[in-house]
This record gives structure tokens, sequence and C-alpha cells, in this order.
């Protein structure tokens, strides 16, 4: 007899979510679900997600950064927390912003640099600094994940890649996990902590 596969719910990944938040009460729901994301497909290292972390307000659309120095990437995060499943979808001009970030990052115009950060918390400074720097320095890969329990458009997603593409940045990429993207990755998290 086959064993059948659990079909998967916003309200399963709300349960790793709520669990990851119980070790970490002060943080929000939305910097847990992304420690959750970073956990589930970008470090095998909790704290180190948690490390990556600069959400909050003046961002500039910069929920985390993470840097692998072992395999020379440097990932950043804009998630949107929904509370349903492929219910709303994300904004053009969400991920449009979002992916101008590899132009900013890739760029050696600091002056433009400087300018994206001229609003931003001091976390996000700090950790963006250091990613540029990895990136032009270091030759870093720019990888931006935009994550969502939301639905993400193929036109939407077309433009996003079109602008990073337009960073003229080889090394920079653009990936989407919308919800039913994500419904995959909790799967695959699920079998591996079982």
């Amino acid at each position: 007899m086959s064993k059948q596969t659990k079909t998967l719910s916003i309200d399963d990944l709300k349960e790793q979510v709520n669990d990851i938040g119980l070790r970490y009460p002060k943080l929000s729901e939305d910097d847990v679900f992304i420690i959750w994301f970073l956990r589930a497909y970008v470090s095998e290292s909790e704290a180190a997600a948690v490390e990556a972390l600069c959400g909050g307000s003046h961002d500039n659309d910069v929920d985390a950064v993470f840097i692998d120095g072992a395999a020379k990437y440097v990932a950043i995060v804009q998630a949107k927390y929904r509370e349903h499943l492929l219910r709303k979808s994300e904004k053009r001009q969400d991920v449009s912003t979002f992916a101008q970030l590899a132009k900013v990052l890739s760029s050696d115009d600091q002056e433009a640099f400087n300018e994206f950060l001229a609003d931003c918390n001091e976390a996000t400074i700090i950790r963006l600094k250091e990613a540029r720097k990895r990136i032009h320095s270091d030759h870093y890969r720019l990888v931006l994940f935009y994550v969502t329990p939301g639905k993400i458009t193929p036109a939407v997603i077309k433009r996003g890649q079109q602008i990073v593409r337009e960073s003229r940045q080889p090394t920079a990429e653009i990936s989407f996990f919308d919800g039913k993207r994500l419904m995959t990755l909790l799967q695959d998290y699920l079998d591996g902590v079982a």
C-alpha cells in the first residue's frame, strides 16, 4: 500500500512559522517568516538566518541580507507574509522596486548607492554596504528572493527578471517564491525534518 501525501495549506506554513516564533518572541511574525524561509532554502543555520534580518521601518524593501562566504553569494530577501494562500496578487511596482536592487548593488555609482541608503535603518545600511563590497571586491553572486504566500503573475515575474538583466550584472538573478512554490518548499522542508 502506498503512502498518501497530505496536501499542505497555509495553516501548515503558519505552524512552522509559529514554532520558530516561540524561540524569538520579540520578533514580528513577518521576521519569523523570513527566518523560516532562509532556514528552509538558503541556510542550514537558524542563527545565521536570524542574523541576516534587517527589516522593520526604513528597510527600503530589504528584509534580510544573507552573505555566504563559502558559496560566494549574497542573498537578499523581500517577503510579504500573507494570511491566505494564493489569494492576493503582489503588485508590479513592489516587485520592480525590489528588482532595482540588482542595479543599486552592482553599479559603480557610489553616489546612487549612498542616495539609496539615505532613508535606510542602521542594520540595513551595514548589511548592504557589506553585500556591495563582496559583490564588487570579491565577485560574489547576487540572488534576490521575493517571497510570498500570495500570487505573482507571470507578467510581474517577467518584468522583475528584465530589470535584473538590465543591471548588467551577469551574476545577478531574481527568484520568486509564490504560494504554490512555498508549499513545495514546505513539503521538502518537512521531509528533511522528519
